[in-house]
């Protein structure tokens, strides 16, 4: 017989002791308390961002197609955007998508197209450009509550780049059974939102949305005030 080893390699990497940053504590309540606070707060939106290319999202195909796209993004709660994408130094729209959260409406001067259509994706296209839905922005942009009597669970998640504190949002599903609809995710350096999560039908990861350098909440004059800031990249399946 012959004895079965294994091997442990180990790496050490060095940090600086500058760059340790204490890591701060938190508790389910005070997270949740946040977090409405921020959803609450947040009623328009105006932005420019740069669409990222993301494998196997629709703005990947566009992107593609056109190399690089900026974005204007005018948005309103509940549900109402406006997005804008055009390409780089000409400044040449591409597209023009409006969604009141039913029915989105996208024009395409290069085709001189105009299509409408409800917001929620069944059939996809062969041209990307037209798969485009503003639905996972919208879930980017503005936040639900998470209201009393939500089934809420909290945990902490430890990686090697950094320790995180999670919100798990769960739903009643087929047949009553418990499933996942978002998780929240506390970057637990500065305790504000820097992951969110969307899940569909059956735990399907939806939509991925990653926050850089989130504003947060704080006093100004004589009122509270809150907003959203730095950059926001989006994965979605649609």
């Amino acid at each position: 017989m012959q004895a079965a080893g294994c091997s442990t390699i180990k790496r050490r990497t060095e940090v600086k002791k500058e760059e340790i940053r204490p890591q701060l504590e938190s508790s389910e309540e005070n997270l949740v308390a946040s977090y409405n606070e921020q959803a609450r707060a947040v009623q328009t939106m105006q932005a420019t961002v740069d669409l990222i290319a993301s494998t196997g999202s629709t703005y990947s195909g566009v992107i593609e197609e056109y190399h690089d796209v900026t974005g204007f993004i005018l948005a309103q709660r509940p549900a109402t955007v406006r997005v804008i994408g055009q390409a780089p130094v000409v400044a040449k729209n591409i597209f023009d998508m409006v969604s009141d959260g039913k029915e989105f409406r996208i024009y395409i001067p290069s085709r001189n197209a105009f299509l409408v259509g409800p917001t929620t994706l069944t059939r996809p296209s062969s041209k990307p450009i037209e798969n485009l839905r503003p639905n996972h922005i919208v879930e980017a942009l503005f936040w639900p509550e998470l209201t009393a009597g939500k089934n809420v669970l909290f945990e902490q998640f430890d990686f090697e780049s950094g320790r995180y504190y999670i919100l798990t949002l769960l739903r009643e599903g087929d047949g009553g059974k418990l499933e996942i609809a978002r998780k929240i995710w506390y970057d637990r350096v500065d305790l504000r939102v820097s992951r969110v999560q969307l899940f569909g039908a059956g735990g399907v990861l939806d939509s991925d949305i990653v926050y850089f350098g989130l504003a947060g909440c704080w006093d100004n004059a004589r009122r509270r005030e809150c907003a959203l800031g730095g950059a926001i990249e989006f994965r979605a399946r649609y």
